[in-house]
């Protein structure tokens, strides 16, 4: 190493100066902005899912005579009515190889007959729609929560007008088949 790099701090590994080029630099430079570009491309798909996700279950709350007897007609997405704004979370897990994705909404709504909040959950298998499963409920500022019918893929159904899932004459069961 000549003087001039060693009065600098370093050599060609380094990139010498307090500016940080340099092999070194350079490497992890790149690696770090390949992070952090994949991570906000993931948090930019995740929006979009929930965005998504969270228009769906609104319209489907909009269907549900349930929820347009109790909040006296449509619902809205009440963001500036003091109720708070949305929240939205997914994660993904992988068992033993099989990935299941999830995404939550939560946002407060209102109708001409008073406010609440819709939650939503979508859970995917991962197989590009065979699994998919999707929950919408409202929850009335009366305290009543509604299950949504048609609320999205299997499991969805219930009896919307007291949230409960259990043993009426309504109930769907849904089979999938599968070939080994």
């Amino acid at each position: 190493m000549s003087r001039r790099e060693s009065e600098r701090g370093g050599g060609p590994l380094t990139g010498g100066g307090g500016g940080g080029g340099g092999l070194l630099g350079s490497l992890v430079g790149g690696v770090l902005g390949k992070a952090v570009q994949g991570a906000f491309s993931a948090i930019a798909e995740q929006s979009r899912e929930a965005g998504f996700l969270a228009d769906s279950a609104l319209d489907a709350a909009n269907a549900d005579s349930s929820v347009r007897e109790e909040f006296g007609g449509a619902l809205e997405r009440a963001s500036g009515s003091g109720l708070g704004s949305m929240a939205q979370s997914s994660s993904t897990v992988v068992v033993n190889g099989r990935a299941r994705k999830s995404t939550s909404v939560s946002f407060p709504v209102m109708g001409p007959r008073g406010g609440g909040f819709l939650e939503a959950t979508s859970t995917s298998d991962g197989k590009g729609g065979t699994g998919d499963e999707v929950v919408v409920r409202v929850r009335s500022q009366r305290g009543r929560m509604i299950v949504v019918n048609g609320g999205g893929g299997r499991g969805s159904g219930g009896s919307g007008g007291s949230g409960g899932r259990g043993g009426s004459s309504g109930d769907v069961i849904d089979v999938d088949f599968r070939e080994v």
